[in-house]
């Protein structure tokens, strides 16, 4: 749920149009209520005793682990290239 809120474009028009403080501000308010809404869906999944989907998930991944670690380490990659030229200029 918090994806969307957090990609590094919101992020920089926030930090840049209303300023770190408001960034702070719109992060731990994103945090705090991703860690609230986590909690009362495991609540509600648990009125409803489906535990079993977590489970599947958990251990039967969609994706392969080698696809999950080379797209990480590529995102890793563009992240810091990116920093890196918007440092020099």
């Amino acid at each position: 749920m918090a994806g969307p809120a957090t990609n590094a474009v919101t992020m920089t028009v926030i930090s840049k149009n209303m300023g770190k403080k408001t960034l702070g501000i719109y992060i731990f308010s994103i945090a705090f209520s991703s860690i609230i809404l986590g909690i009362l869906l495991d609540k509600v999944w648990g009125l409803f005793h489906v535990k079993e989907i977590g489970h599947i998930m958990a251990h039967r991944g969609f994706i392969p682990q080698w696809a999950e670690i080379t797209s990480s380490v590529m995102l890793a990659a563009l992240i810091i290239y990116n920093a890196l030229k918007r440092s020099r200029g």
